[in-house]
């Protein structure tokens, strides 16, 4: 509320009351934070994720991809502008081009991670069969990952019961 009484005292010295009378309401924005800036890479990239679906193609995205996309994406005067139009330049334009090239296919899985010393991101196309594979590997990580992490409170909550996918094998 302080901050709003400042705004309108200021306001009131540019402005003439006439002006001011017409205004209904000011709302004040605060600047994006990098968490926020990362909820955002990742709800255009699950954008990203439903259009490759909808063409047969399983777009799975790294880490380093998020990350990339965060920090080249934010800028705290433009907030998060710069993304969309950065995922469209550096993702979505590879993998279509990549698509049309018949590299990557309709049922193929496709990883789409950021290369720090090419300053690329880089598409990896795997088969059902690699998909398969790589998924246990994911899982198995993740599981160690948790047991590591959380210890005890891990322990007795069934493999299954913590990933669809693996319910569903």
């Amino acid at each position: 509320m302080r901050l709003k009484r400042e705004l309108m005292d200021v306001l009131r010295g540019h402005f003439r009351p006439e002006f001011i009378n017409r205004i209904d309401e000011i709302i004040v924005f605060h600047a994006l934070g990098q968490s926020e800036i990362r909820s955002i890479v990742e709800l255009q990239l699950e954008r990203v994720r439903r259009t490759a679906q909808g063409q047969g193609v399983a777009l799975v995205t790294d880490q380093s991809l998020v990350d990339h996309l965060a920090a080249a994406g934010f800028r705290p005067e433009f907030g998060a502008r710069e993304l969309r139009r950065l995922i469209r330049t550096e993702l979505e334009t590879q993998l279509a081009r990549a698509m049309l090239a018949d590299e990557v296919h309709e049922g193929d899985r496709v990883l789409a991670r950021w290369d720090g010393s090419q300053q690329k991101v880089v598409l990896e196309a795997q088969s059902g069969a690699d998909v398969d594979a790589a998924e246990k590997k994911s899982r198995v990580k993740k599981r160690s990952r948790q047991q590591r992490d959380g210890g005890a409170a891990s322990e007795g909550s069934g493999s299954s019961g913590d990933n669809p996918a693996a319910a569903a094998e």
